[in-house]
């Protein structure tokens, strides 16, 4: 949304803008003396109200980006997907209090995978304590669900493709979609849902010996 009309008011105290507003590109007077100068820009019609004018607006949006390789046990890939996701309200929530409430000194968040045996519903509601959509898959090797290494910020935006997780297939099956979550342990119902996404175009078929390598791309964008 781009910026429609606004003003600058500087002065050693604070002005009626109603009452001052007729004195374009001159001095604001209160009590018969002058208390500042206002600057009206923008074409803004003398004698309006400055609250007639709006400020700028931003509607800002977080969303996060996964790739997804498949690679036999040859290295090999067998099939690639880009998707996006949901981002929960709890996650949501997480972004404004750590922001500008809480704070949180040492995140850990974990990627985890959606199993493709049922096709995934999400919803903003979800939490892992409930998603009735969808179902976690942990057929592979690895003890635990795999850290999310972010690097460096940059551009509203941080990935962890310098340290992607890499999950090795233990059990031919399908793969739906992957989440991130604050809790490292498989099928734990604890922790912050941050947000889920499922492959554009379907579960994709893994076998044992396969590995998938997950980057995960987060965005907060106007």
């Amino acid at each position: 949304m781009g910026m429609e009309s606004f003003a600058v008011v500087s002065g050693p105290e604070s002005v009626n803008m109603n009452a001052n507003a007729g004195l374009a590109s001159s001095e604001v007077r209160t009590g018969g003396r002058v208390a500042g100068t206002l600057s009206v820009k923008s074409g803004m019609a003398a004698g309006r109200s400055i609250d007639a004018y709006k400020y700028r607006q931003f509607e800002v949006k977080a969303h996060t980006e996964y790739h997804v390789e498949a690679r036999d046990s040859n290295g090999r890939i067998k099939w690639a997907e880009d998707f996006g996701n949901l981002v929960t309200t709890e996650g949501l929530n997480t972004l404004l209090d750590a922001t500008f409430k809480t704070g949180i000194a040492e995140p850990a968040w974990f990627v985890g995978l959606v199993d493709g045996a049922q096709d995934p519903v999400y919803a903003a509601g979800d939490v892992m304590a409930a998603h009735a959509g969808w179902i976690e898959n942990v057929d592979y090797e690895e003890l635990v669900r795999l850290d999310f290494t972010p690097g460096t910020i940059t551009g509203g935006a941080v990935d962890n493709s310098e340290a992607r997780a890499i999950f090795t297939i233990t059990k031919d099956g399908s793969i739906a979609g992957c989440f991130l979550t604050s809790d490292a342990v498989k099928e734990a119902t604890d922790g912050i849902l941050y947000g889920v996404g499922a492959f554009t175009g379907g579960a994709r078929n893994v076998e044992t010996g396969d590995t998938l390598r997950v980057t995960s791309t987060l965005t907060v964008e106007d």
